[in-house]
């Protein structure tokens, strides 16, 4: 019992910090998402495998329209299931066209923004300046901690130095090396290095809880597949894209996180994986993989992501304003894409290789009307094909402004590129403003 007394102050500290940034963080996303219509849809009738035909038709009677609609619609459920939902909406007066085209509607599928104010455009703008400055004044000061490991690592080798020898007091190691000079310099280069490796996460924390309020979100739909036509794309996002917000994209061969910092990142080493975080990956601009959609469990997990107000903020400034990146089977790649399609708030579409993918995506995007929220661009290399793309997918009233851009990864026209983007960021940010003032709850659409 006086052991329970004496370890009270430490276990009030541990338990309040746990309330406080574990506990009161994930209730609230769960209300946002229950507020928003973010509902499990999954039916166990339909998805287990001891449940009986009769069984499966009588949950199926009980069930709404809506409900039906989405059994169908959600690959967990198993397909001698969803015979018995088709069979219900035959009976309810649905056509079979009707019951596989449908898609989910926006406000089933759309995430509210994290940041539930409202942001002027003024200190928004402000807000994109401020982490532009931050992540470059941050790759030049990681020079001083890196350059004194560097320092720390020639020292050692050089006069064969023990690890015990950075713990040992200041006249052990001046009589280890025999040079007040070298010893100097050694005692200098650890603590340089330790301190400063503090002094940066410090500075990356307080950093991104400032910038948690740039939480505009964009969605980046390319074509897969070629890894050239990725390179110039992944520069954009960094030079022009990722300092308005927060970007996602889907994950191919060519847009995928970091092999090699992956690998450093689970070596078993204690704390090596906070130093490649702090010191590789706004060097590399790593593409952070955020989920891997392959069940509605994995689906909700992403949204909830999206209700993050730190998490997204400080793997973003650590990336350099790299996009997020999110891997999906083929059976759930749609669903995910659409869920972000209403939960972002601007839209950029990459032109230079319309496939299937595309072909779906530009279809969802005209019958759901987000064409407004959309920026439409294409790589140098491939704007030759651009007017047969635009033919076959708009016709004259509709057709898009299309911002090329070169290798560099920076648009032809800087000058109409920017002022689109800005003209799509007022929007969201009048929109917001908007709903703030009327007291309405807040969900990105167009």
């Amino acid at each position: 019992m006086s052991l329970l007394i004496a370890f009270l102050p430490l276990i009030t500290i541990i338990g309040t910090v746990v309330i406080g940034v574990i506990l009161i963080p994930t209730l609230r996303r769960r209300r946002l998402m229950r507020r928003a219509g973010l509902i499990k849809r999954k039916v166990r009738a339909f998805s287990g495998n001891v449940y009986s035909q009769k069984h499966r038709a009588a949950v199926a009677a009980r069930l709404t329209d809506l409900e039906l609609l989405w059994a169908n619609y959600l690959p967990d459920h198993k397909v001698d299931a969803k015979t018995s939902v088709l069979k219900e909406l035959n009976r309810r007066g649905y056509l079979e066209q009707d019951i596989f085209g449908w898609l989910p509607p926006k406000e089933d599928v759309a995430v509210p923004n994290a940041y539930q104010g409202a942001s002027s455009r003024a200190s928004y703008y402000r807000l994109i300046r401020l982490k532009s400055i931050s992540i470059k004044s941050y790759r030049w000061f990681l020079l001083l901690p890196f350059g004194s490991l560097i320092l720390l690592w020639i020292i050692s080798a050089v006069y064969d130095a023990p690890r015990s020898i950075t713990d040992a007091s200041w006249e052990n190691q001046l009589a280890f090396f025999g040079n007040r000079y070298v010893a100097a310099g050694f005692s200098w280069s650890y603590h340089l290095f330790m301190y400063g490796s503090l002094a940066l996460l410090a500075t990356s924390i307080i950093t991104s809880m400032v910038l948690a309020r740039l939480s505009m979100r964009i969605l980046l739909l390319r074509p897969f597949g070629d890894r050239k036509m990725t390179k110039p794309l992944k520069r954009l996002v960094v030079n022009a894209l990722g300092r308005m917000g927060y970007v996602f994209t889907f994950s191919d061969r060519g847009y995928r996180p970091n092999l090699f910092l992956t690998v450093l990142l689970y070596l078993p080493v204690q704390g090596f994986n906070w130093l490649v975080l702090l010191f590789l990956s706004p060097s590399i601009r790593n593409s952070s993989r955020i989920a891997t959609i392959k069940s509605e469990r994995k689906l909700r997990q992403l949204q909830s992501f999206l209700l993050h107000r730190f998490r997204p903020s400080w793997m973003s400034f650590l990336s350099g304003g790299q996009a997020f990146n999110i891997r999906s089977t083929n059976q759930w790649w749609q669903a995910a894409i659409l869920s972000l399609m209403h939960s972002s708030d601007i839209i950029v579409v990459d032109l230079s290789a319309v496939k299937g993918g595309t072909d779906w995506e530009l279809g969802v995007l005209k019958c759901r009307g987000l064409l407004n929220k959309c920026i439409f661009v294409v790589g140098d290399a491939c704007s030759n094909s651009l007017e047969r793309c635009l033919s076959r997918y708009f016709t004259s009233e509709d057709r898009p402004v299309v911002h090329v851009y070169s290798r560099r990864g920076m648009p032809t026209n800087e000058t109409a590129f920017f002022t689109q983007l800005m003209a799509r960021t007022n929007v969201a940010l009048d929109q917001r403003m908007s709903e703030k003032l009327g007291g309405r709850r807040h969900i990105t659409e167009p």
